[in-house]
């Protein structure tokens, strides 16, 4: 077979550069794979490089070499820099997005070594550093794959992976020792003990982002509310409420309806909260036997203060209608509680104790979610679906109304 070239000798029990030895035998190294004795071939015509003094059968690549080489160089150090951390969350139409930076530290190094084993994992670089755990990992030919990752996971070890693998095997030592030691374009996270928490965190920031723009627009109040409710649809000239029609459509709400009755009981709620919101509307609007555009403005009217919950009025306004009013066939007594209980397993709330981006916006996250509910509760009494005991707001009794299907069916599809 033919002979390989080799960038790296081996000496006195380290690798050695062809740039830091003498030409031919005079070199006096041995190949790093097989041992046996190497020529230093400085020629002025090609690229110089380690070649074997005789034939051999010998395996060992150059990219082994430099693998080796830049792990022994690394396990060295007393310092080591880790790469910032760059995560961004889209909708799935990629409209919407948010990101955020961790940025990378300087950590004095305790101890180092290399191909040490931990556990299961075997990193190429293992440090100690004033942080705690910190591993290395070399990546030329082969990077860090699914299961290595998912041991990292598992132990919670923060791991950086170099890439060299587009570093050419005649690049001078210099600029080998910079790539490896310096150049952060080249350090990524293999595992990150923190991403997973700021991927949650930037998800929910995304939800809201995206509450913010639907509320603001056109889901939540796509009518005029100084319109009769026989009028309401026929002077709306919101292009988002024809979206929104357009898509409930596209949506199988009996479909949906199916799916969810084929998931056990106890995780019929969490799987249900795994639907967008056009998925959860067009699935109330089945169970309703209506369309969107046939509901009463009630269920769609703007919130007085702002969104109580992480989705458009029309969503959380339906389901509360179905379940308690229309589902309610016993006319079982309820109160503002039990209706806040099954709204909170359903419906995410904002997190953030400040407002939306928009400084200016009237609306905030600081909202009382009762009062939001209540004064709900108190237009479907006012419209006749529901009957209470006339006590304080709160602390009402609600019953659904004996004659509150007359008052529905003029609505029908």
């Amino acid at each position: 077979m033919a002979d390989v070239k080799l960038p790296f000798g081996w000496r006195d029990g380290e690798y050695i550069h062809i740039s830091h030895v003498d030409r031919g035998l005079k070199c006096n190294c041995q190949c790093p794979g097989c041992k046996a004795d190497l020529v230093a071939k400085k020629g002025e015509d090609t690229a110089h490089h380690f070649a074997h003094r005789a034939k051999t059968d010998c395996t060992y690549k150059p990219e082994t070499a430099l693998h080796d080489y830049a792990k022994r160089l690394i396990a060295r150090q007393l310092a080591f820099t880790t790469p910032l951390l760059y995560v961004a969350i889209q909708d799935d139409n990629y409209r919407f997005w948010v990101d955020e930076t961790v940025p990378g530290k300087e950590h004095a190094i305790l101890s180092g070594a290399f191909e040490q084993g931990f556990k299961e994992i075997v990193p190429d670089v293992q440090f100690e550093t004033d942080a705690g755990l910190l591993f290395v990992e070399v990546a030329v030919t082969h990077f860090v794959d699914r299961e290595k990752r998912s041991k990292l996971r598992r132990y919670g070890i923060p791991t950086v992976e170099i890439d060299l693998s587009k570093i050419a095997l005649d690049t001078p030592l210099e600029e080998i020792d910079k790539a490896v030691l310096s150049k952060m374009s080249l350090r990524k996270w293999a595992f990150h003990p923190d991403e997973f928490d700021l991927q949650t965190r930037l998800r929910k920031q995304l939800q809201e982002k995206i509450a913010q723009y639907q509320y603001e627009n056109w889901r939540d109040n796509p009518y005029d509310p100084d319109l009769d409710d026989d009028d309401r649809h026929e002077d709306d000239d919101g292009e988002g409420w024809d979206l929104l029609i357009q898509a409930a459509d596209d949506y199988g709400g009996e479909m949906t309806h199916e799916w969810l009755q084929s998931i056990p009981q106890n995780r019929r709620i969490e799987t249900y909260k795994t639907l967008n919101h056009l998925a959860k509307l067009t699935y109330h609007c089945f169970l309703l036997d209506r369309r969107p555009e046939t509901l009463p403005l009630l269920f769609n009217r703007r919130d007085a203060v702002g969104p109580p919950f992480l989705c458009p009025s029309i969503v959380w306004r339906t389901g509360v209608f179905f379940r308690f009013v229309v589902a309610n066939t016993e006319k079982r007594e309820f109160r503002l509680g039990d209706v806040l209980q099954w709204c909170r397993t359903r419906y995410d709330t904002f997190s953030y104790g400040t407002g939306f981006d928009d400084p200016d916006s009237r609306y905030t996250s600081q909202i009382d979610i009762d009062d939001e509910v209540t004064e709900f509760l108190l237009e479907l009494e006012r419209e006749g679906y529901l009957e209470s005991d006339g006590f304080i707001a709160k602390r009402r009794v609600f019953i659904p109304a004996i004659k509150y299907l007359p008052n529905w069916s003029r609505f029908k599809r």
